[in-house]
């Protein structure tokens, strides 16, 4: 019978006497109001990495927080877009309506 083995990892970085194996970096939620009473989100988003051999706590953070804001920059792009896109579309039928 196969006994599952827990993996142990080669290193640990030590900073202020706590011993730390991996980091999870999040970015908040941000709310965008281009146009007055609409507003959309992006994020939040989360990321947690492995703490590399002879990196610090810190240099892990940012890592970690550097993939997260090409995400979060894609993901803003998309959605103001097809935000815009939503209001436009809107804006045409109001104003269909108001001509009937």
């Amino acid at each position: 019978m196969r006994r599952a083995v827990p993996i142990q990892p080669e290193f640990n970085t030590v900073a202020d006497d706590i011993v730390y194996q991996s980091v999870t970096v999040t970015l908040g939620k941000e709310l965008f109001c281009p146009v007055q009473y609409y507003s959309f989100e992006v994020g939040p988003y989360s990321l947690t990495t492995q703490i590399r051999e002879g990196e610090t706590v810190e240099e892990a953070c940012a890592r970690a927080r550097k993939r997260l804001e090409v995400v979060q920059a894609e993901d803003f792009e998309l959605k103001v877009r097809g935000h815009l896109e939503r209001i436009r579309a809107a804006s045409a039928i109001t104003r269909e309506l108001k001509g009937k």
